[in-house]
Parts: structure tokens; C-alpha cells; sequence
């Protein structure tokens, strides 16, 4: 799985191509993610790291046998992943209540690891992201053998798993994610400051062949470039002190993942802003999916495709293609004017609205016609009568199953629907006021807690 830095600088390629669902919130059916990966192994997916952070025994409950229903779920990943020769990884959250100082825990990770081994598990990543740094946390109850050092005690952590489970001759793949996986400045608001050589200490005391997961330059990143990935290891090389300074990185890749307190927004548009280089400078690239697994399937798409061709990626092809491997025709213009629709203003790459070549986008005719209508003048009727069309072959068209995970965004979108075909006319803003306060109501059933897309004020 290891290749030198020489090895990658001249590839041009990643070696790993895979997906992270690493992210918080419901944990996916088996079948549900059997679809997932069903419809994107085509793609170049060589690697798959099961990781949510909702899945108790692999974190909260780490130190206690797997239940049944976890059990179910990775033998499940083991036999679609064994289908498409696909390795199946599991993440390990080495948090709360896991102490490396107590000898007994680090017993536990073993015999965790090795469940999981028997299960048919191929590799491990050892996550120590979102972890508190702000204290001590693995120290134990007495004294601290680790001098207060969060990278002494994480890195004890791994090496005592992996050094058990090379010399029972386990022959697994292995990451690594670190506490700061990002110079983000909002991660330590979050989790604390780390220690000032964090960083530096990991990379000394863990095997420097070992890959780390990096998130770029922000925890969810709108850019990526080379110039990200070596500001980030002059961080992990400063003072070395004579160790290596050679430490290979895979991108953790969170677009489309829409958790924590992006729940709200619907990441449909193609990846963009992943600069092509990284690919000669990267081991790998995962991406963290769309929490909604069908509806996922076609951002998705567009990551593996990047992944695979970085220097040939072009965007709209790639949606074009997503759309074609995962939706009939006729469904194709509709969802990408639903993706300009719900689309964040800080998407990934800050692309240019994709939509049907040849078209004039709907979220752009629609803030046009908004503005007539504070205006005081009536908005153009057929750009309400095509946002009517859009909805309605949606409505009509989408399986039950998609059409669920997308009904909190069709029942804000028809709320607006209202507010347009009353504007057709020129209504008054006194007619208008009362439908734009539902639009904007965050607890009306179906609603979701923000606007919808730049396009709406």
C-alpha cells in the first residue's frame, strides 16, 4: 500500500481511491450502502473506510465487544467490497472512554482490532480527530506517563495496536488520522489547543511509512493545492531533529458531507477546487459522502471521478456523467436546476452554477424575478411556469426512496413556488409578506433552518 515520495511525485495518480463515511449522524442501512458502493466501484473505488461516528463499536463502545447489528454492517461492507475487490477498512476513534495509559484499554483496542480482523476487515485507520486536546485525556487516572503530551499518548495508542497486530502477521493497511488533520484555526476553537510540536512529535514517534488523512487547509475545504499540502508538512517536519521527513498523505476530502451543522444544506454540484497536482504529491483521496445515500450517489460520482482522472477532470462532464450512470434522462435537467436551487454560497471550489448546456439557470431567472417583485412590478410568468415544471418532474419522477431524502428541499422549494405565482400578477407585499414568512419559518413541517441558495434573499 506504500509508496515513496519519489514513487508519487512521479505518478500523477492516486494509488488509494476511495470513500470515508466518517460522518456524525444516522448510521447507513446495509443496503443502503451496498447501493452506494454498487454504484460507484465502477468508478475507481479501490477502498472503502467504514467510520461513522454514530457507530458505538468503533468508538464510544470501542472497548466492549461488537453488537449484533454492527457485526451485520461490516460483514455486509466485507461481501460488497470482496464483489468489486474493494478493501474494507474500519475506523477506529480512539476517544472517551479509551485511555492509552491504562495497559487494559490498549488490550481491549487489540482484541477490538482483531474482531474485526476475523470479521474480514483489511485495514485500519486510527482516528484521533475530534478528540479534546484541551486536557489530558488519556492519562489515566494516576500520574501521567505521557508529561501531559496528547502525541506521546496517541502515538503509544497506535504503535502498541500496530506492532501487536504485525506480529501476529496480520497483513492490514493502516492510516492515520491526527488531532490538528488541518491548520485550520476553527479546529482548536473546537477541540481545544494542541501542544506547539504536536505535529512534529506524532510524525517522530509513529511509523513514518504510515499514511496521515488531511482535510486540506479547513476542516471542509473549498480549495486544495499543493501549496495547502506543503505548508501543512513544514508543520510535521520543523525541528525534526534528524527523524524522517517523509510522511505520505491521503486528503479526507469532506464535500459532499453534510453533517453537524450543515445538515441543512443539499450538496448536489460536482466536486471542484481540487487542484490536479495533488495527485503528485498525495497517496490518496477519500471523500466524505452525502448523508443521504441515493441523492449521494451523484456528487459522489464527481470525486471518484476527479480521483481517478485529476488532470483530465472537468466538472461538468462529470456531473453530466454522474447523472447519466445513476438517473433516467429525463431526470437530468431537473436535478441539476435542483442542485443550483439548494446550492450553498461556499461550495466546494466556489464552482459556477452547472446546468443543462445551452440554458439560462433557473436559480438565476428566479433572483431576477424576485427583485421585480420587491420591485412592486410582476415577475416574468414563465420563469414560475418552468420552476413549476421543475418540481413536478421531480415530484413525479423520483423514486420513493430518493424522493424521501429530498422532500425537506421540495417542501421549502414549493413554499416558494407560492411566493413566485403570487408575484405573477404583482401582488402586493402584504399578500406577499405572509407566504415569505412560511418560506423563511424554520419549524413548518418539511422546513429546513436556512435559505435556500444565494438566489433567495
Amino acid at each position: 500500500m506504500e509508496r515513496t515520495v519519489a514513487e508519487r511525485d512521479q505518478s500523477g495518480t492516486f494509488q488509494t481511491i476511495g470513500v470515508v463515511e466518517g460522518f456524525y449522524g444516522r448510521v447507513w442501512k446495509s443496503g443502503e450502502r451496498e447501493a452506494f458502493i454498487n454504484g460507484l466501484a465502477p468508478l475507481g473505488l479501490n477502498t472503502y473506510l467504514y467510520a461513522p461516528k454514530h457507530e458505538a463499536g468503533l468508538g464510544s463502545a470501542l472497548l466492549e465487544p461488537l453488537d449484533k447489528a454492527a457485526r451485520d454492517n461490516l460483514k455486509s461492507l466485507v461481501g460488497v467490497c470482496g464483489n468489486h475487490r474493494i478493501v474494507p477498512m474500519a475506523g477506529l476513534h480512539l476517544e472517551p472512554p479509551f485511555e492509552a495509559a491504562q495497559s487494559g484499554h490498549i488490550e481491549k483496542l487489540i482484541r477490538k482490532a482483531q474482531e474485526l480482523a476475523e470479521i474480514g476487515i483489511q485495514g485500519f485507520g486510527v482516528l484521533f480527530d475530534d478528540v479534546p486536546s484541551g486536557r489530558s485525556v488519556f492519562a489515566g487516572g494516576g500520574a501521567d506517563p505521557f508529561g501531559g503530551s496528547m502525541a506521546a499518548a496517541q502515538s503509544h495508542a497506535f504503535n502498541r495496536l500496530h506492532q501487536a497486530l504485525e506480529k501476529q502477521g496480520a497483513k492490514a493497511a493502516w492510516m492515520i488520522c491526527p488531532g490538528r488533520y488541518s491548520l485550520d484555526p476553527s479546529l482548536e476553537e473546537k477541540s481545544g489547543t494542541f501542544e506547539p510540536d504536536y505535529l512534529r512529535r506524532m510524525h517522530q514517534e509513529t511509523p513514518p511509512e504510515v499514511p496521515w488523512l488531511w482535510t486540506g487547509p479547513r476542516v471542509c475545504s473549498s480549495t486544495v493545492t499543493p501549496v495547502d499540502y506543503w505548508e501543512y508538512l513544514s508543520h510535521v517536519f520543523s525541528h525534526t531533529g534528524g527523524g524522517s521527513a517523509s510522511r505520505p498523505l491521503m486528503l479526507w476530502d469532506n464535500y459532499p458531507v453534510n453533517d453537524a451543522h450543515m445538515q441543512g444544506r443539499l450538496h448536489l454540484d460536482p466536486v471542484g477546487g481540487r487542484s490536479p497536482e495533488l495527485a503528485d504529491h498525495l497517496q490518496g483521496y477519500l471523500f466524505n459522502p452525502l448523508l443521504l445515500p441515493r441523492l449521494g450517489l451523484l456528487p459522489g460520482a464527481t470525486c471518484l471521478l476527479y480521483a481517478k482522472d485529476p488532470h483530465g477532470y472537468d466538472p461538468t462532464r462529470a456531473m453530466e456523467e454522474a447523472l447519466q450512470r445513476n438517473f433516467p434522462p429525463e431526470l437530468h435537467r431537473p436535478l441539476m436546476e435542483l442542485a443550483g436551487l439548494t446550492r450553498a454560497s461556499e461550495t466546494a471550489g466556489g464552482l459556477p452554477p452547472t446546468w443543462p448546456r445551452g440554458s439560462f439557470p433557473l436559480s438565476e431567472r428566479l433572483a431576477r424575478a424576485w427583485n421585480q417583485i420587491n420591485g412592486g412590478a410582476p415577475c416574468e410568468p414563465y420563469v414560475v411556469m418552468d420552476f413549476r415544471r421543475v418540481l413536478d418532474t421531480l415530484e413525479k419522477g423520483l423514486s420513493p426512496e430518493i424522493k424521501a431524502e429530498a422532500a425537506p428541499w421540495q417542501n421549502r422549494l414549493r413554499n416558494a413556488l407560492s411566493l413566485f405565482e403570487s408575484g405573477i400578477s404583482g401582488a402586493p407585499m402584504e399578500t406577499i409578506g405572509p407566504l415569505r414568512a412560511k418560506y423563511v419559518n424554520p419549524y413548518i413541517e418539511g422546513a429546513i433552518p436556512e435559505v435556500l441558495g444565494p438566489w433567495f434573499p
